[in-house]
C-alpha cells in the first residue's frame, strides 16, 4: 500500500480509479466478513472467504505496485 501511495503521481488517473475501486470493494468485503466472524468465529466458510478476499487484496496491491514500478 505504501508503494501505491508514493507512486500515485506516476499512474494515469483512470488506472488510479480502477485500483481504488478494486481496493474499496475488497476492503468492504473483508470488513463484512470480519463482522460476520465476530458472531460466528468458527465458521469454516467465513474463514475461507476471508482468506480468499485477503489474497485478492494482495493481488491488487501487487499489480498496483508493478504498475508504479513500470512507470518510475
Amino acid at each position: 500500500e505504501e508503494i501505491l501511495e508514493e507512486g500515485r503521481a506516476f499512474l494515469a488517473p483512470e488506472t488510479l480509479v480502477t485500483i481504488e475501486e478494486s481496493l474499496r470493494t475488497v476492503n468492504t468485503a473483508i470488513e463484512e466478513i470480519e463482522t460476520a466472524l465476530a458472531g460466528d468465529p468458527n465458521s469454516d466458510l467465513l474463514l475461507r472467504m476471508l482468506a480468499t478476499h485477503r489474497s485478492t487484496k494482495l493481488g491488487v496491491l501487487q499489480r498496483a505496485a508493478a504498475a508504479v514500478q513500470a512507470q518510475v
